[in-house]
């Protein structure tokens, strides 16, 4: 991971290899405790994990080259193998959960260790 932002106390790092689920973890209990916000380029399949807001991580991975139609901001609970997100471009609910389904189902940020549902 690679630390790009630190707005206060919680850190945004971009993530553009594989992701430990011990990293997740704790990414989760610097941020929230059981859960921490990311935001998913699915073009370019790297995410920013951390932050405060997804707005955080969202500008993190725009000084990153990202473009913002790409973006998908993701709570994760490491703890629960639960992810929900939603798209930074406000695309209807089929399409969010479309683009969600194939972010999930191609890119392989998490090791074998983290179950997504």
């Amino acid at each position: 991971m690679t630390n790009t932002r630190d707005n206060s106390t919680m850190s945004v790092h971009i993530v553009e290899e594989t992701i430990s689920v011990a990293d997740v973890k704790a990414a989760a209990e610097d941020s929230f405790g059981t859960m921490v916000k990311a935001m998913v380029d699915v073009e370019n399949r790297i995410m920013a994990i951390g932050g405060e807001l997804h707005a955080d991580a969202n500008a993190a991975l725009i000084e990153h080259g990202s473009r913002p139609q790409d973006l998908w901001g993701i709570n994760i609970y490491p703890d629960k193998s639960e992810t929900r997100g939603s798209s930074s471009s406000r695309s209807s609910t089929s399409g969010r959960q479309s683009a969600i389904d194939q972010w999930r189902s191609k890119t392989p940020l998490f090791d074998s260790g983290y179950e997504r549902s």
